[in-house]
């Protein structure tokens, strides 16, 4: 019984689609004034 429950609900479309991104962030970075500005959540704002 729960095989056709499972398959029944595939067959109506339950599963949501999935998005996603990439996010870069370069590994080859310069000093700026013997600090390193550090953006977690990519807003553009240093974050340390």
């Amino acid at each position: 019984m729960y095989v056709v429950a499972a398959g029944s609900l595939g067959v109506l479309g339950v599963a949501q689609p999935v998005n996603a991104t990439i996010v870069f962030t370069p590994a080859n970075v310069t000093l700026k004034k013997g600090t390193l500005p550090i953006d977690l959540n990519h807003d553009g704002i240093v974050d340390f």
